[in-house]
C-alpha cells in the first residue's frame, strides 16, 4: 500500500493514532513485534508479567492489591508496546511512498509522542487511584527505569563532594524529569538514552558552576581505586 498524497496522510495521522489509542485502552492484546505467533505472544506476556512482579514486589502489598497493581503496570507495558508497533507500521507505510515526505514522518513522531504522554498521565492516575502513596509510585517509577536516577545521583555526589545543596537539588530535579521520560522508553537502550540527555544538561550546568568535570572524574576514579585497595 502506498500513499500518493503525503500531505493528506500527514493530516490524517492524529486521527489514525487516536484510533490506535482507543484500541489500546479497550485492552486489545498486541504482541511484542509484528510476528503474531502464539509463541512470541506468550513469551512477551511472560516477560512483562515477571517484570511487573519484580517492580511491584518491594511495595509489600497484600496479595490481592499486589496483583491489581501488577496488572496495571503490565498493561502499561502492553499499551506502550502496541502504540510503538503502530508507529513503526505507519513509518514503514510512509517510507514506501515516493518520494518520502519528511513532514509525514515528523507528524507520525509528534502524534506518537502526544499519545505516549497521554498514556503516561493515565497510568499515573491509575496508580494513584489505587491509594498508593507518592513513595510507592516512586518505587514503581524507579523499577521501570532500573533505578538509574538514584545510581546517577549518588555518583554525582561521590564524584563531586563539594556540591552545594542548591546544586544537588537541581541535579535531582533534572534526573527526576529524565525518569518520567525514561518510563515510556520502548527499550532499555531508549530508557538509558533519556538519562544521557539529562546528564549532558547536568554536566553543562556544573561546568558553568566552575567545576572541571574531567578532573573531578579523574580524582573520583583515583579515590575508588584506593578504596578497593583498602
Amino acid at each position: 500500500m502506498k500513499f500518493n498524497n503525503n500531505d493528506a496522510f500527514a493530516k490524517l495521522l492524529p486521527a489514525v493514532l487516536i484510533a490506535v489509542l482507543t484500541l489500546i485502552t479497550g485492552q486489545v492484546v498486541l504482541g511484542q513485534n509484528n510476528n503474531s505467533s502464539e509463541e512470541n505472544e506468550a513469551a512477551y506476556i511472560t516477560t512483562i508479567t515477571e517484570r511487573s512482579q519484580k517492580i511491584v514486589s518491594p511495595l509489600n502489598l497484600d496479595a490481592p492489591k499486589k496483583q491489581k497493581i501488577c496488572d496495571i503496570v503490565k498493561q502499561q507495558y502492553r499499551d506502550l508496546n502496541a502504540l510503538y508497533i503502530s508507529r513503526d507500521s505507519l513509518v514503514r507505510l510512509a517510507k514506501a511512498s515516493n518520494p518520502v515526505n519528511n513532514t509525514t514522518l515528523n507528524s507520525i513522531e509528534d502524534s506518537t509522542t502526544d499519545l505516549v504522554r497521554r498514556l503516561h498521565a493515565q497510568y499515573i492516575e491509575k496508580l494513584i487511584a489505587e491509594n498508593l502513596s507518592e513513595q510507592q509510585v516512586t518505587v514503581i517509577k524507579d523499577g521501570m527505569t532500573y533505578g538509574v536516577l538514584d545510581v546517577t545521583y549518588k555518583a554525582y555526589q561521590d564524584m563531586i563532594p563539594a556540591l552545594t545543596a542548591v546544586q544537588k537539588v537541581q541535579i535531582k530535579a533534572w534526573l527526576t524529569e529524565a525518569r518520567e521520560y525514561a518510563m515510556d522508553g520502548e527499550s532499555a537502550k531508549k530508557k538509558h538514552a533519556c538519562f544521557r540527555v539529562y546528564k549532558g544538561k547536568i554536566n553543562e550546568y556544573l561546568a558553568t558552576q566552575g567545576y572541571d568535570l574531567k578532573k573531578e572524574e579523574k580524582d573520583w576514579q583515583a579515590r575508588l581505586r584506593e578504596a578497593r585497595k583498602g
